[in-house]
C-alpha cells in the first residue's frame, strides 16, 4: 500500500535499528524498520501482522496492563502473553547481583540485607495488604492497581522483592485479559526443554506459523 520510501521517511518507521548481520544472512533481508506505528499505514484488518514486545517490567505495572488491553484495537481477547516466572529467590539474586554487583546501581552490597530493606519498604508501604493474599483479591480492580503503583514501583529496575512476587501482579493482568491467554512457564523447566518443542509449544500457543524447516534449526 505505502511505497517503502514514504515508509521510510514517514515517521513511523525508524532506520536506526542495530540489526545481527547473522539476522541479515539467514533472512536475506536489509530492508528491515522498526515500526513505532502501523498507523495510518494500514486500515483495521487489512494488515496481517503480528506485534511482539518482551520486558520483565510489564506484568508488574498496572497501568502497562491497562494499555495494553485498551490499544488491542477493540480485539483485547486477541492479545497473548508468555509469562516466563523463575524461583523467586533466584530470581531476585540474579536481578540483585546485576544492579548491585554487576552495573552498581544498589550500594547494597549484601543481597540478605537487600532484600529485608525491600520487604520492610513494602510492609511500610501497606501494612493492612501486607503477604496478605486474601485480601489483595477482594481488592476492586482500581484499588488494586493503586496499590501496584505505589509499592510494586511499576515492575522497576531493583525491585527485588515486589518483582518476585508474580501472584500479585498475575491477579491484576487477569482483571483485564482471561486466563487462557497467559501461558505461564517456569525458566527451570525451560533450561530443560529440547528447543524444537519449546517452539512448537509457543507456536501452538501463539498461532504463529511455524514450518517444519523452521523447527529444525531450532538449537539449545
Amino acid at each position: 500500500r505505502v511505497a517503502e520510501a514514504s515508509a521510510a521517511e514517514s515517521g513511523q518507521f525508524s532506520l536506526n535499528c542495530v540489526w545481527s548481520p547473522r539476522l541479515k544472512a539467514v533472512s536475506g533481508r536489509s530492508d528491515a524498520y522498526c515500526a513505532h506505528s502501523l498507523l495510518p499505514w494500514a486500515a483495521r484488518g487489512e494488515l496481517n501482522a503480528s506485534v511482539m514486545d518482551f520486558t520483565p517490567n510489564y506484568i508488574c505495572d498496572a497501568d502497562a496492563m491497562a494499555r495494553i488491553h485498551d490499544s488491542a484495537a477493540g480485539r483485547p481477547e486477541a492479545v497473548k502473553f508468555i509469562v516466563v516466572v523463575r524461583d523467586p529467590v533466584a530470581r531476585a539474586f540474579s536481578e540483585w547481583s546485576m544492579f548491585a554487583l554487576g552495573w552498581n546501581w544498589d550500594p547494597v552490597k549484601n543481597f540478605s540485607a537487600a532484600m529485608a530493606y525491600k520487604l520492610q519498604a513494602l510492609q511500610r508501604c501497606n501494612r493492612s495488604l501486607y503477604l496478605n493474599v486474601s485480601r489483595l483479591r477482594q481488592l476492586p480492580t482500581t484499588e488494586l492497581a493503586a496499590y501496584l503503583r505505589k509499592c510494586f514501583d511499576y515492575g522497576r529496575a531493583t525491585m527485588y522483592a515486589t518483582s518476585s512476587m508474580y501472584s500479585a501482579c498475575l491477579l491484576h493482568a487477569l482483571r483485564y485479559f482471561k486466563r487462557e491467554q497467559f501461558l505461564v512457564l517456569r525458566y527451570e523447566d525451560l533450561m530443560a526443554m529440547d528447543a524444537t518443542a519449546t517452539l512448537r509449544l509457543l507456536s501452538r500457543f501463539t498461532g504463529l506459523h511455524l514450518d517444519d524447516s523452521t523447527a529444525a534449526k531450532a538449537r539449545g
